[in-house]
This record gives C-alpha cells, sequence and structure tokens, in this order.
C-alpha cells in the first residue's frame, strides 16, 4: 500500500508533523503541496495537512482540498490552541466533510527562528505566548490514528 502524505507548511512546524506521520507508515512519500507534481491516483492512500492561521485553515490547503476533496483519504489541521480545536475545525470544515475525512487536529509548534518580527508580535500578544517558550503541543495519540489509518 503506497500512502501519500501531503502538506503546507509556511515555518516548518506542519512539515514536522507531515515528517513524523510519513515515518510511521511503510512505503510513504511525503511532499509540500506546492512541490508535488505526481498523480494522486497512483496512491492507495491520500493524507493532507496544514495550518491553521489566525483560525483558519491555510488557504493553499483549503484549495487542494477543494479540488482533489474525492481523492483524499484524510486530513490533519496543526496549530495551537486558543479556542477548542474542535471549534475550529467546524469553522473550516461541515461536520459531513469532518466525518467522511476524518479530520484530526493535532496541535503544533510555533519556530520562533522562522517567523518574522510582526509574525512574533503578532503571536505573543494574540496567543499571550512569550518568546522563546517552548509550545510543542503534538498529540502523538492523533499522529499514530492517522499512520494507522484508524477512523
Amino acid at each position: 500500500m503506497k500512502t501519500l502524505v501531503l502538506y503546507e507548511s509556511k515555518h516548518g512546524g506542519t512539515r514536522k508533523i507531515a515528517e513524523l506521520i510519513g515515518s510511521k507508515i511503510e512505503n510513504s512519500v511525503v511532499a509540500r503541496i506546492q512541490n508535488f507534481v505526481g498523480r494522486l491516483e497512483r496512491y492507495d492512500r491520500v493524507i493532507v495537512g496544514g495550518p491553521l492561521y489566525g483560525r483558519r485553515l491555510s488557504p493553499v490547503v483549503m484549495d487542494y482540498i477543494k479540488e482533489n476533496k474525492s481523492m483524499i483519504d484524510q486530513v490533519f489541521v496543526s496549530g495551537l490552541l486558543g479556542a477548542s480545536a474542535d471549534e475550529e475545525l467546524h469553522e473550516n470544515f461541515d461536520d459531513e466533510f469532518i466525518q467522511d475525512k476524518h479530520i484530526e487536529f493535532i496541535g503544533g509548534s510555533l519556530e520562533w527562528k522562522q517567523m518574522n518580527y510582526l509574525e512574533r508580535l503578532r503571536v505573543r500578544i494574540g496567543a499571550r505566548i512569550k518568546k522563546n517558550t517552548p509550545t510543542d503541543t503534538y498529540d502523538m495519540k492523533s499522529i499514530d490514528r492517522i499512520a494507522k489509518g484508524v477512523y
């Protein structure tokens, strides 16, 4: 069984999650959405992931999902929780899509060194997080469920 894990990541946090998921799946390919040039039909399973920015899923990921909805098996969302994960997912997807695609909220991390000044300022003020505070909040059970294809 061949699995494709596609992701979008501005600063590297979602890339880390995609690579972690891919490392747990035999015969998997992990690629950034913008760099993927293959055909989804060549894979038995397609997983797509992306970050939340300001409680909205990355436009790159949303557009990709809309264009390829029928070919995608699972979706993972990364980000830090300002509100509940369930609320954030429902702001971005309808209930049927969430259930059909088995969407998982994974948590996330802040890559402070990859962020510009305004991004860091916005995070510190909006999320009330001090600079250089460790923020890795990965839900390893969700990562394992995605890797195993457990819905």
